[in-house]
C-alpha cells in the first residue's frame, strides 16, 4: 500500500511540475513576444526620428544656401552701385571740364 500512495503522491507532484514549466513556457514565450515588439516600435521610433531629422537637416541646408545666394546678391548689387557711382562722378566731372573748357574758349 504504502508503494501505491508513493506513485500516487510522484505522480500529483510530477503532474504539479509539468504545470508549472508549461506556466513558466508560456510566460517565457510571452515575454518574448513582448520584447520583440518593443524592439520593433523602438526601431520604427527610431527610423521616423531619423527621417525627421534628415527632412530638418535638409531645409536648413537649403535656408543656408539661400542667405548664402542673398548675401552674393548684395554683394553684387554693393559693386553695382559702387561701379554706377564712380560712373557718375567721372561724368560730372567730365561735364565740368567741358564746362570750363566751354567758357574759356
Amino acid at each position: 500500500m504504502e508503494d501505491v500512495e508513493a506513485y500516487e503522491r510522484m505522480c500529483k507532484k510530477l503532474a504539479q511540475l509539468t504545470r508549472v514549466v508549461f506556466i513558466l513556457n508560456t510566460k517565457n514565450d510571452e515575454n518574448d513576444a513582448i520584447v520583440e515588439s518593443v524592439i520593433s516600435a523602438y526601431e520604427m521610433e527610431l527610423d521616423n526620428i531619423t527621417k525627421e531629422a534628415n527632412q530638418v537637416i535638409n531645409q536648413l541646408k537649403k535656408n543656408i544656401e539661400k542667405l548664402r545666394d542673398s548675401n552674393n546678391i548684395e554683394d553684387k548689387l554693393t559693386i553695382i552701385n559702387q561701379k554706377f557711382e564712380d560712373c557718375s562722378n567721372k561724368y560730372v566731372q567730365d561735364y565740368e571740364n567741358y564746362k570750363q573748357l566751354v567758357y574759356t574758349i
